[in-house]
């Protein structure tokens, strides 16, 4: 028995003291509009990630804003946990339902001219809680990325 609490505490010891380095975003993919509709706007994409650290942590819950051309459009939350390997790249899907009341007209001119053009920026604001041995912590997320959208991609 002691022997495993000496185990356990030294692993703790060794997380803890570990320098962990911020996880580094890609990019968006797989950007798409599920419902536009007047009342309603649903979409779904992926934010490409990358663990430069030497150590898997797992990302336990995500609290997001999204917002398209600078207007809050609504949040996003996560649902279930990833678990993200040492050393490499993982998605992070997010699903979005917009509340009724951020779709006005202006905004939808403005969505609409976007996409004529082709391109929305897209931006994430938040945060993302991880887990490493029972030890939690935070890392704010804020990335923007001009996104190719067509009108055709929306339905």
């Amino acid at each position: 028995m002691k022997k495993n609490i000496t185990v356990l505490l030294f692993t703790m010891l060794l997380v803890s003291c570990h320098q962990f380095k911020p996880l580094e975003y890609r990019k968006l993919t797989d950007f798409k509009f599920v419902m536009f509709k007047l009342n309603k706007i649903e979409f779904k994409t992926n934010l490409i990630m990358h663990n430069p650290n030497k150590i898997g942590i797992d990302l336990i819950d995500s609290d997001m804003d999204i917002y398209i051309n600078d207007r809050l459009l609504g949040k996003t939350k996560q649902i279930e946990s990833i678990r993200i390997n040492r050393l490499s790249d993982f998605t992070l899907p997010l699903d979005v339902d917009v509340a009724k009341g951020s779709i006005n007209l202006s905004f939808l001119k403005g969505m609409w001219e976007s996409m004529q053009k082709g391109k929305v920026k897209v931006t994430i604001k938040g945060k993302c809680k991880f887990n490493k041995m029972a030890i939690p912590f935070n890392f704010p997320v804020d990335y923007s990325e001009n996104v190719d959208l067509k009108v055709p991609d929306l339905f």
